[in-house]
């Protein structure tokens, strides 16, 4: 018997170019080394509405030579690649959308994490420092001044981790990771006094500082 078959698809649209993004990495490349030696720069994307995996609809530069996914299968930070080819090809970012879905793009800075897991609340507000000056020549002047409140540590826990502080000479955790996955702890070195060291009892994966600002310039269909 013949048999009726309804595919449904979303069909891949372009949201971009290569170029907006690669600007961003160029601009955060051009700030002298002295002035960002601990920091490295990135980008987030999530889909919306709902905050859902970008995997949900992988973008992709469509190239001369094949399609190059911009997202691993795993984690929500973009693989962008940087390469003076491809900036003067300057291919489309293709992404299957549907109708009222919209990819969200974030800045997230990387510290380089200390090789001994532990660091002085000093310490912390200098990877701060370096964060509002590479934020500022990034972003612009007037991007910087709007971010809210963007000074804040996010430490990644290996499993099984108990972060610590010591202030006044006194000890006291801050946070402990009981699960079989990394778990995270935000906090505000300002919120502590100078004096105080930060530990933890196994080595730190990751430390980011997360802008809590959006792209003005969203991919959407």
């Amino acid at each position: 018997m013949p048999e009726d078959i309804a595919v449904n698809g979303v069909r891949p649209v372009k949201v971009g170019d290569y170029r907006q993004t690669a600007r961003l990495f160029r601009r955060f490349a051009a700030i002298p080394e002295k002035d960002r030696p601990d920091l490295s720069f990135g980008l987030t994307g999530v889909l919306e509405p709902g905050d859902r995996p970008i995997q949900r609809a992988m973008p992709y530069l469509a190239t001369k030579s094949g399609n190059v996914p911009l997202f691993r299968q795993q984690g929500d930070e973009m693989v962008f690649p940087r390469d003076d080819a491809l900036w003067m090809e300057n291919p489309s970012v293709m992404a299957p959308l549907a109708k009222g879905e919209r990819i969200r793009l974030r800045f997230v800075f990387h510290v380089h994490p200390p090789e001994q897991p532990t660091f002085k609340d000093e310490t912390a507000r200098y990877w701060l420092g370096e964060f509002d000056a590479s934020s500022e020549n990034v972003i612009g002047f007037i991007g910087a001044l709007l971010i809210p409140d963007a000074h804040r540590l996010i430490i990644t826990l290996a499993p099984g981790a108990r972060f610590s502080i010591r202030e006044n000479g006194a000890s006291r955790d801050l946070a402990v990771s009981g699960s079989h996955a990394p778990d995270h702890y935000t906090f505000r070195p300002q919120d502590f006094s100078r004096d105080a060291v930060f530990s933890s009892n196994r080595a730190i994966p990751q430390i980011d500082l997360v802008v809590p600002f959006d792209l003005k310039t969203e991919w959407r269909r």
